[in-house]
This record gives C-alpha cells, structure tokens and sequence, in this order.
C-alpha cells in the first residue's frame, strides 16, 4: 500500500531521553498495558478537508514543530495555495502538493493518557480508492469528513446529477464491509455557510424519496425472528417496500415476492426509505 509517514516535531536529545524512560518503565514493547492502540482512518469526499482536519488536530497536540508549521504556510502562499499550510502536513509530496489532492495514505500518531491512536488520512478522490480500501483494512474506527458547501455534500451523496454513488457514501459503505463500526461523522467547512443550523440539520438528517425505485443493498442474511426463515438485512435507500412487492434482485437478475418484512426486529407490513429491515422472499436463496 503506498503510504508515508508523517513526522513529529523534531525530535530533540530531550525527547529521545523521555522515550528510553517509557522504554524501561514498559518493557520491551515500549508501551503500557494499560495503553490501548487504536488505528483511526479518516475518509471522505475529496476536497472535504481531511488533510486539513489532521494537520490542524497534529498542530494542536504539539505534534508539529512551530518550525515546519511556519514553513508550510511560508511555502503554501508562494504557491498561492495559503489555505492549504494545515494540509500539506499530511499532504508532504510535491506532486500532492501541487494537485492540490491526497495520493496515498499518511501515517501520523498522537499520544493521549490512555491511547496511542495512529492516525491514518486516506485519498478522498475516485482514482486513489484502492489506496482508502487499503487503509480501511487497518482501522479499527472511522472518522468521515462531509463538506457542508451547498453542492459538494450532494456530491459526496449521490456522484454527479445523482447518476452515481457519491465518493462520501462509498466511503462510509466501504468502512462498515470491512468490519469498522465506530464511525464519527465531522460536518466540515461550516464557516462557508454561514454556520447555517438549517444547513446543519439537512445534512445530519438528509432527507429519502420514498417515490424512487427501490434500492435495499444487502448487508447481511440472518435468521428472521417472526419466520424463523432466512432473510435480508439491510437499510432501505430509497423507496418503500411491502408484503406482496415484486422485487428484482441483483446481479442474478430473478424477481421475488416479499413474505415477510421486521423493522427494529418487530414484524410490519411496509417499510421506506431509511429503515432497517429484515426481508424474506420467495427466491430459494434468500
């Protein structure tokens, strides 16, 4: 996987005398038991701010030496990219740096009194997603920056005109396949609008056509409580769906009749966009 680590503050006689301390105090690991390790990946649409999150929450904790922080705003502003100082501490290669774009996966760590996180910050851009499943495989928590600029959060929804899957959903889509569960959702670049609180609430509740064609990826085959026959599980896109509903399923191409549906593991005869269901058909293999 290509991926760069990103240094700390310059690490000066001092500090190598306070790594040797914890090095005797903790053994040959160098870490406390008492120390937990999490890996925490932040993904997103690009040009979201990711880069810009990490380098700033990096400055913040003192993992940015004043020395470079001051270089990268010197160096930004020659290049007439002065809002891009926080990033280029994530963002070290000139090629990065000159599309203005996230490339491969940068490492950096942060210490607190109970965690030693290692910070990964994955490309946001189509054309580097193998390099953000590779960082994904890593993480055992997730933080997805959403930019909430009028047009750039649709666009991280729905693609282009809503003719794909925008790159913020195939993110958060992508984490959870791979068994990361713990997700924060940041609201980012809240300055350009405004601070708007109906803004705010669209994006934290966006809303669902129930009038669209029904869309009800499959995240799951569990056991139906009500039935006891295997059935679907997943959260409803789009659409509405009830007992009786011709469904087509794919990639198979077959279409089956709805049986059953549970809602929050309760039985119901309909179901729309936005909830999560369990559904049983009478496909032979669902």
């Amino acid at each position: 996987m290509p991926r760069k680590v990103v240094s700390g503050p310059d690490y000066d006689d001092e500090y190598d005398d306070d790594y040797d301390e914890d090095y005797d105090d903790y053994g040959e690991t160098g870490h406390s038991d008492d120390i937990q390790h999490p890996t925490k990946e932040e993904k997103g649409h690009v040009d979201s701010g990711k880069s810009t999150l990490s380098g700033r929450l990096l400055h913040l904790l003192g993992r940015i030496s004043k020395k470079d922080m001051h270089k990268n705003e010197k160096e930004a502003k020659e290049k007439g990219k002065g809002s891009f100082a926080y990033a280029w501490a994530m963002d070290e290669s000139s090629e990065e740096r000159e599309r203005g774009v996230t490339m491969t996966v940068a490492v950096a760590y942060l210490e607190t009194k109970k965690y030693r996180v290692v910070l990964l910050d994955s490309p946001g851009h189509k054309d580097f997603v193998p390099n953000m499943i590779s960082g994904a495989t890593q993480a055992d928590a997730a933080i997805l920056v959403v930019d909430a600029c009028t047009g750039s959060f649709e666009a991280g929804m729905d693609g282009e005109g809503g003719k794909s899957v925008g790159q913020t959903k195939e993110h958060a889509q992508l984490i959870r396949s791979f068994g990361v569960e713990q997700l924060i959702v940041v609201v980012n670049k809240m300055d350009a609008i405004g601070y708007s609180k109906e803004r705010f609430e669209f994006i934290k509740l966006p809303s669902r056509d129930v009038s669209k064609p029904l869309i009800l990826p499959i995240c799951d085959v569990i056991k139906s409580q009500s039935t006891g026959q295997l059935a679907a599980f997943g959260k409803l896109e789009t659409g509405a769906i009830r007992i009786g509903s011709k469904v087509l399923i794919s990639p198979c191409g077959e279409v089956a009749t709805v049986k059953s549906i549970e809602r929050d593991s309760n039985s119901c005869d309909i179901a729309r966009a936005g909830d999560n269901v369990a559904v049983t058909t009478d496909h032979r293999s669902l």
